[in-house]
C-alpha cells in the first residue's frame, strides 16, 4: 500500500509539479483569435516581475489563391500573401501594480495603466483543468465580457496577456460575446530560464497606451480624408466610424468623455 502510494506521489510531481511563491514560473498558452486564427504566447514570473511575449504571426497562402481586401473602404484590390512575418511583442508587468509596458517593434514602450478587474465568481461551477481544481469567474475587461478559470493550487495572481487579478494563475479565459478570443495554458514548468531580462531598455521611447491610441485615431481620419480627396468628380464616400473589433473596444478616457 505504502508503495503503491509512493508511485502516484513520483507520478504525481512528474505530470503536474508543486510550485511556491520562491519557484521561477514558466506558462505556454495557445491563443484563438480572428477567424479562428491560432499562436503560443509566453507567460514568464519571476519574484515581483514578469514578462509576456506574443509570437510572432507568419501568414502564407498559395499564390494561385487570389485573397481580396479592401484598401480603403471603397477600392478593391487583389493581394497575394507570401510568408510575412509580424513582429515578436514583449509586454513587462509589475505584479505589484497596474502597470503593463509593451515594447513595439518600433522601439516605443507603451505604459498601460490597467483599469480595476471586478471579477464575478461562481463558486459552485468548479472544474478540472489537466489536474488543478479550477475556480470560474467573469470579468467584463474594456467593453468585452469574459469567463476565465483558475487554479486554485497556483497562487499566481496573473494570465494570458494582460489579465490578473484572480487568485490563481488563469489556466483558461475565454470571450462570451462579439467575436471569439480564448486563451488555454497547454504547458506549466517551474524553474526553466536563468538569464532572463525583466526589465525594458532605457533608449525605449516612452508613450501611454491614451496617446498611442489617439495617435492612431487620427491617423485613420486623414487616411480617411485623402482617401475621399482622391474620389472622382461627382462620387462621394460617406465618412465612418471604426468600431474595434478586438478586446478592447473602449477605453477608460473614452468611457470618462462619454459621461462628460
Amino acid at each position: 500500500m505504502k508503495f503503491s502510494f509512493f508511485l502516484f506521489f513520483i507520478f504525481y510531481l512528474n505530470f503536474y509539479p508543486c510550485f511556491s511563491q520562491s519557484d521561477d514560473l514558466y506558462v505556454l498558452y495557445e491563443k484563438t483569435g480572428l477567424n479562428g486564427s491560432k499562436n503560443t504566447e509566453h507567460l514568464f514570473v519571476r519574484d515581483s516581475a514578469a514578462i509576456y511575449v506574443k509570437d510572432p504571426i507568419y501568414k502564407e497562402n498559395n499564390e494561385d489563391n487570389k485573397r481580396f481586401q479592401k484598401d480603403d473602404g471603397s477600392i478593391t484590390v487583389e493581394i497575394r500573401e507570401k510568408i510575412t512575418q509580424v513582429g515578436l511583442l514583449k509586454y513587462y508587468i509589475n505584479r505589484n501594480s497596474s502597470v503593463v509596458s509593451l515594447e513595439t517593434t518600433d522601439n516605443h514602450l507603451v505604459i498601460d495603466s490597467l483599469p480595476s478587474f471586478n471579477w464575478r465568481f461562481f463558486p459552485n461551477e468548479d472544474k478540472m483543468i489537466d489536474g488543478h481544481l479550477c475556480g470560474k469567474a467573469e470579468v467584463k475587461f474594456r467593453g468585452t465580457k469574459l469567463h476565465a478559470y483558475y487554479a486554485k493550487d497556483i497562487p499566481v495572481s496573473l494570465g494570458p496577456w494582460k489579465f490578473r487579478g484572480l487568485p490563481g494563475l488563469i489556466l483558461q479565459i475565454y470571450t462570451v460575446d462579439g467575436e471569439l478570443f480564448a486563451w488555454q495554458a497547454k504547458k506549466i514548468k517551474t524553474n526553466i530560464f536563468k538569464e532572463l531580462d525583466f526589465s525594458p531598455s532605457d533608449k525605449l521611447i516612452k508613450i501611454t497606451l491614451e496617446e498611442r491610441q489617439k495617435q492612431s485615431d487620427r491617423e485613420r481620419k486623414e487616411r480617411d480624408k485623402r482617401s475621399r480627396s482622391k474620389l472622382p468628380s461627382g462620387v462621394t464616400q460617406t465618412s465612418y466610424t471604426l468600431n474595434r473589433i478586438d478586446i478592447e473596444k473602449i477605453y477608460e478616457w473614452e468611457q470618462e468623455n462619454e459621461n462628460n
